[in-house]
């Protein structure tokens, strides 16, 4: 059997530039496909949006916080393409955000406000005249709050959060075998949970505790 010769195991230029075409498409898949892969992630990290969300569809703020995320790594002009994002509504986005924060002083105080003595809220009933309350508020260097007379709006926050405790919590199950030490557990944790982790649509799909964050009001 004779050897193959080298003209036949060699290709030839036009094989070497269809051959390089077609790595040179793959790569370009691939890249997109991270790049989508990316964008989803960066969605659900800083938007907290659910894993199979269209980014094509957010907002033009939230895509430009994308685009902000990651234009280190691709450019801006593949991430306007994927994110079908024009050029003046990233560089408007990018304004409005890096704007001065006319009421950075105010969050100043507020934070330090918060953070030395904190604040708790209650309706206008007895025990807010309480001798005991008042000794326990004292020691523990809180800021009584009530709500106005007759104003019961001024509650609306207290009481939509207790109504939330008591459905998601406390309904759905049987208390006959928790003791009150295992309860006071269960239910900080659930306010702990509340705070850090339970978006809100009306936050931004954040949580209490990186919707303070996001306005500079807590660490």
């Amino acid at each position: 059997m004779k050897p193959p010769k080298d003209s036949d195991s060699v290709p030839d230029k036009t094989q070497l530039t269809d051959l390089q075409r077609q790595v040179d498409l793959l790569q370009r898949n691939i890249r997109r496909l991270q790049l989508e892969h990316d964008l989803l992630k960066k969605a659900n990290e800083l938007l907290k949006k659910g894993l199979g969300v269209a980014p094509q569809l957010l907002s033009n703020r939230e895509k430009t916080l994308l685009v902000d995320a990651l234009k280190h790594t691709y450019t801006l002009v593949e991430l306007f393409a994927e994110l079908d994002l024009a050029r003046s509504s990233y560089f408007y986005h990018c304004s409005e955000l890096r704007r001065a924060d006319k009421y950075a002083d105010a969050r100043v105080a507020i934070t330090d406000e918060f953070e030395n003595r904190p604040v708790i809220h209650s309706d206008r009933g007895a025990h807010y005249r309480w001798p005991g309350w008042l000794s326990r508020m004292h020691k523990a260097k809180l800021i009584r709050s009530m709500s106005r007379k007759g104003c019961s709006p001024d509650n609306a926050a207290c009481e939509g959060f207790f109504g939330r405790l008591k459905t998601e919590l406390f309904y759905p199950r049987n208390w006959q075998e928790t003791t009150i030490e295992e309860f006071i557990q269960i239910v900080d944790s659930y306010i702990h949970w509340y705070n850090e982790k339970r978006i809100k649509v009306s936050l931004g799909s954040l949580s209490p505790l990186e919707y303070r964050a996001s306005l500079g009001i807590a660490a």
